[in-house]
């Protein structure tokens, strides 16, 4: 009797995972592990959560100023800017399995050879544009376009935890290169970052990444169709708007100029981290450790909205993660000091757990599959647009004002409007089935 009740409960927990009504494992979540592996090492983690451990050793190196430094990730920025429509175009016609591949083998080899970097500012500008390109290829854009594909009635949750990948890289990298820029140099960080793409990410994604359930003999969620029902493998990559349907409709629009907002009030503060850290008199390894706080708070953030999303209506579940930063904002502004400085931390951490969360089931909530990656490249690309304009804006707003205190007060104001276009979406539609071409 205990045998039985033992293999039911083991059965049942075996269906919570797969979502299977037997104990076969859903191959989807081999998928979403390699993903969050490829989204904790790749453009995300070793250039934006990376990005703030570099600042003060190239100053210290080269003598460049933090503006200077800074406009780096606006050329980076402006790449992803480029790139990331036709990414999205690529990916709705090709599927992500060697667009991932590629992307993650030229950006690991540019990555590394960063360790090559000299004092003439327009090669590390150069290099900054060639990891743009390519790091667009290992990005969320990709990332959720693949899980989409996997996932119907869980894509909140498959979501929520791949994109932890994001968030254990805000928690490790920062320390990880800390430590090693204090031990060997920062030429062997870079190169160290670029060598875990090539070696760890890259061998994983061509040995575990399929583009769809059919590739490997099963369905969507893992669930066969019931009796009756429509069994077609690929019916719900249909489900949805065109691309040019979803340019006429406003709430694609009020998307766009939320996330740009966002994405420009949370930026500022994120990029200069660590020397916001180092300012209010915390030593540098501390300040790095402390900037890992964000990755706690990032990947609590990010299970909880994908969990939450997938049972109550999207838009209020992100309005109350991004409302989160406007506090830690005007607490600095107020009193700058060490424990303003780690709410800012763990404030930023619980919005932007959100917001690639919010980006990948927005775009299939609202606007379906058959344009996701297009639609997708577009709102990627403006929250990458306004992160580029906004890191330079913040290192001059130190330049100028001394201080990040103004850099705060015009963040907390941007964020409410951006919260409150956020919020007042409307209800999901009735998506249209596209003829199979």
């Amino acid at each position: 009797m205990d045998r039985g009740v033992g293999s039911q409960v083991w059965g049942q927990l075996l269906m919570g995972i797969s979502g299977r009504q037997n104990n076969r494992f859903f191959y989807g979540w081999l998928i979403t592990a390699a993903a969050g592996t490829g989204l904790c090492f790749g453009y995300a983690g070793s250039m934006v959560y990376g990005f703030s451990s570099f600042v003060l050793p190239l100053s210290a190196e080269f003598g460049w100023s933090r503006r200077d430094i800074g406009l780096a990730f606006s050329f980076m920025a402006a790449a992803v800017i480029i790139m990331s429509p036709l990414m999205g175009a690529l990916l709705d016609r090709h599927g992500a399995r060697r667009t991932l591949a590629l992307g993650t083998l030229v950006f690991g080899l540019l990555l590394a050879s960063m360790c090559l970097l000299s004092a003439d500012i327009r090669y590390y500008y150069a290099m900054f544009v060639l990891l743009g390109l390519s790091g667009t290829a290992t990005t969320a854009i990709c990332y959720s376009r693949l899980l989409v594909s996997w996932f119907e009635k869980r894509k909140g949750w498959a979501l929520g935890l791949a994109l932890t990948g994001t968030g254990i890289g805000a928690m490790i990298i920062p320390p990880l290169a800390q430590a090693l820029i204090q031990s060997a140099g920062w030429r062997s960080a870079y190169l160290a970052l670029g060598l875990i793409n090539l070696v760890i990410v890259l061998p994983l994604l061509a040995k575990f990444v399929f583009n769809t359930p059919a590739e490997k003999n099963t369905w969507i969620d893992g669930i066969p169709p019931t009796a009756g029902a429509q069994d077609k493998p690929q019916l719900h990559m249909r489900k949805g708007f065109t691309f040019a349907q979803c340019l006429r409709q406003g709430v694609f629009w009020k998307i766009v100029v939320g996330i740009f907002l966002i994405s420009f009030a949370q930026a500022g503060p994120f990029l200069q981290l660590v020397p916001i850290l180092r300012d209010v008199g915390l030593e540098q390894f501390a300040a790095a450790g402390t900037a890992s706080l964000l990755g706690l708070a990032l990947i609590g953030s990010r299970l909880l909205c994908g969990y939450l999303m997938d049972r109550f209506f999207a838009p209020f579940v992100a309005g109350a993660f991004l409302i989160s930063p406007v506090f830690g904002f005007i607490a600095f502004a107020l009193d700058p000091s060490i424990w303003t400085g780690v709410l800012v931390t763990v404030t930023l951490g619980l919005a932007y757990g959100a917001e690639f969360d919010i980006l990948g089931f927005f775009c299939s909530q609202y606007f379906g599959r058959p344009s996701f990656g297009k639609t997708y490249g577009i709102i990627y690309a403006m929250y990458t647009l306004a992160a580029g304009i906004a890191a330079p804006v913040a290192g001059w707003s130190y330049d100028h004002y001394g201080s990040y205190v103004v850099m705060f007060i015009a963040g907390a104001v941007i964020n409410l409007v951006a919260v409150a276009l956020i919020v007042t979406l409307g209800r999901y539609p009735d998506l249209p089935v596209q003829e199979a071409g």
